[in-house]
């Protein structure tokens, strides 16, 4: 795991691996699970087998520990950030890269359970971000007492997810021309917010993704500096068993309560699915920074299906509500679904 990790994130970061060895200690009841350090990683006995047979789902899991921690020897140890303000500029980072290794890495194509586990991260930074508690993913923080408050599921899963939606927005070029020249421009200095997006932006007009580089920036700063998250929808209507119309609705979940939420845009996937809960269509759908209800113009004439999943691979971060129709269609037929990450 360790040797396709390294070799993984060389190629990804096109940045050989910073330091001259690789170490890996098992520390008995130490406070920390897994802990990074130049050159060395140390585990705790959450880590260790002891004889213990286990489940494919903790083996997954822990492999994405191993391949979080790996990441960290560039993102946190090669680059490391100014002040805790962006603790999400390690945290976040090696969670998404660690799920995106796991899934795309030469030597680990047996593991199955990559995105499906990282549902789990979501999940956590929803459960946070609809708290009158929340803050941005790009936090302020003015003390590192304070940095203790911010280890959280805003820090790890949202500027996570933020960064999973960055990639299926912008695309993977995009990511690794911007991480190219961010380990280029900045190894072995400090870091803030500006530059890794400054990066991001620079490569998305390099790579033709956007037209100028402030909208990038714009659209980040939407992100990663307010707090809160969306609720979507779809509403529909039919006619002969034809879709007449099909709406997206977003609204600002607790928006009373969290200072500066507000909509955003985000490319989702929208699957219809069949009777037999196979994917019959599968369309884009970006939502709106201004609109709060949108007409799907594409799914328009199309058959009727038996279900909608919105948010379809989990590109997504908001709280999809599932609409009456569908929602039968899964208490009745989830079992027919094949592939773990839609079913989950």
């Amino acid at each position: 795991m360790t040797k396709h990790g390294i070799h993984y994130y060389e190629k990804m970061f096109s940045t050989p691996y910073p330091f001259d060895k690789f170490d890996q200690v098992f520390c008995p009841d130490y406070r920390c699970g897994a802990m990074e350090n130049v050159g060395l990683v140390t585990y705790n006995d959450l880590y260790v087998t002891r004889g213990e047979k286990f489940t494919r789902d903790k083996t997954e899991n822990i492999y994405n520990t191993i391949l979080h921690e790996i990441s960290h020897m560039w993102f946190g140890n090669l680059v490391t950030m100014k002040w805790w303000d962006d603790l999400w500029l390690n945290e976040s980072f090696a969670n998404f890269i660690s799920y995106n290794c796991m899934q795309k890495a030469e030597g680990l194509e047996d593991i199955t359970l990559a995105w499906s586990i990282f549902l789990g991260q979501q999940n956590w930074a929803l459960k946070t971000d609809v708290l009158n508690s929340s803050h941005p993913i790009a936090a302020f923080c003015e003390s590192t007492g304070d940095a203790e408050d911010i280890f959280d599921g805003i820090s790890y899963g949202k500027g996570a997810s933020w960064l999973k939606q960055m990639h299926y927005m912008y695309g993977e070029d995009t990511l690794k021309e911007g991480l190219k020249t961010y380990f280029s421009k900045y190894a072995f200095k400090n870091t803030e917010l500006q530059d890794f997006v400054t990066e991001l932006a620079i490569a998305a007009k390099k790579t033709g993704v956007v037209k100028d580089e402030k909208e990038m920036l714009d659209w980040s700063a939407t992100w990663l500096q307010t707090a809160g998250a969306a609720e979507i929808k779809l509403t529909h209507e039919s006619e002969n068993d034809k879709l007449k119309s099909v709406k997206m609705h977003q609204t600002p979940f607790n928006k009373e309560n969290i200072k500066e939420n507000r909509l955003r845009k985000q490319k989702i996937a929208v699957a219809l699915l069949n009777k037999e809960m196979k994917v019959i269509k599968k369309i884009d759908q970006f939502t709106s920074e201004t609109e709060s209800e949108q007409v799907i113009a594409e799914l328009q004439g199309q058959q009727t299906p038996h279900a909608f999943l919105i948010n379809y691979e989990a590109h997504g971060y908001a709280k999809f509500i599932i609409d009456e129709m569908s929602l039968k269609a899964f208490e009745t037929d989830l079992w027919k679904i094949e592939d773990k990450l839609t079913r989950k």
